[in-house]
């Protein structure tokens, strides 16, 4: 399945990439629990400011490419 999917994202969008692209395409997506465990050491950067813009930046860079995804293959297993 994941043939049909080229991710451009290098930072924290990769994740949003990656479901979008499934989710045009076609593929099943689902969504299950993980634990959370609370961070032991350092400092999570996702709230920095740079992050954020480079989060907006990615997202609107690709915005156009990922409207425009069509399905490749009708009825992907499991879809």
């Amino acid at each position: 399945m994941f043939d049909h999917i080229s991710l451009r994202s290098e930072g924290s969008f990769i994740d949003a990439e990656l479901i979008i692209r499934a989710k045009k395409l076609g593929m099943p997506v689902i969504q299950f629990g993980v634990d959370y465990f609370p961070r032991t050491r350092g400092d999570s950067t996702l709230s920095s400011l740079s992050v954020i813009k480079r989060i907006v930046v990615e997202m609107l860079t690709l915005r156009r490419e990922l409207r425009s995804i069509t399905p490749v293959v009708k009825g992907f297993p499991g879809s």
